[in-house]
């Protein structure tokens, strides 16, 4: 399945705009995501966290390399975080490790996509060949919140949490 990744990140930044609009206490962080990555930047990528990416999350990333704020406070990573190690580290938090732990995945199978510096958001991107969620994101905030059977169903799902935003920030104001 092809996806037209320019119309599905428009969309999410045609809702983003609107919120950013109607902030007018700008408590919120609006940015625009990164400009895409380069493929030989994936691939250094992949070999920082000694996996592979599902399909569908390097062609996102040859896109849209990261984007901050990308659902209210939790980032979206891009080849940056996961070769400077953020994602490593996200990784080590107790919360995900015991979590992991308990459903016996290996650094292999999974790894932070995403992640809130001031909660517990992550999206964990699971790889082909894990034994749970193959190719799929799941969204832990201490807690499993919601899994995804692929990169763009979440990626569409977080189009609509966003939206969802939008215009209860535009029904307030």
């Amino acid at each position: 399945m092809t996806i037209d990744w320019k119309a599905e990140i428009a969309r999410i930044v045609y809702w983003k705009q609107i919120a950013a609009d109607h902030d007018t206490k700008r408590a919120l962080p609006w940015h625009l995501p990164r400009v895409g990555a380069k493929l030989e930047d994936i691939a250094s990528a992949e070999n920082a966290i000694t996996t592979s990416f599902p399909q569908q999350f390097k062609e996102f990333l040859s896109y849209a390399d990261g984007w901050q704020g990308f659902y209210v406070l939790t980032d979206l990573f891009g080849t940056k975080e996961f070769l400077d190690g953020q994602s490593r580290s996200v990784r080590q938090r107790p919360e995900l490790v015991a979590f992991l732990e308990a459903k016996n995945l290996n650094e292999t199978e999974v790894v932070p996509i995403g992640a809130s510096d001031l909660d517990l958001d992550v999206f964990l991107l699971f790889s082909q060949n894990s034994k749970m969620l193959p190719g799929g994101v799941l969204w832990f905030a201490n807690e499993e919140v919601d899994r995804y059977e692929s990169f763009a169903e979440f990626f569409s799902a977080m189009v609509n949490y966003n939206a969802r935003i939008a215009k209860k920030m535009a029904g307030n104001s």
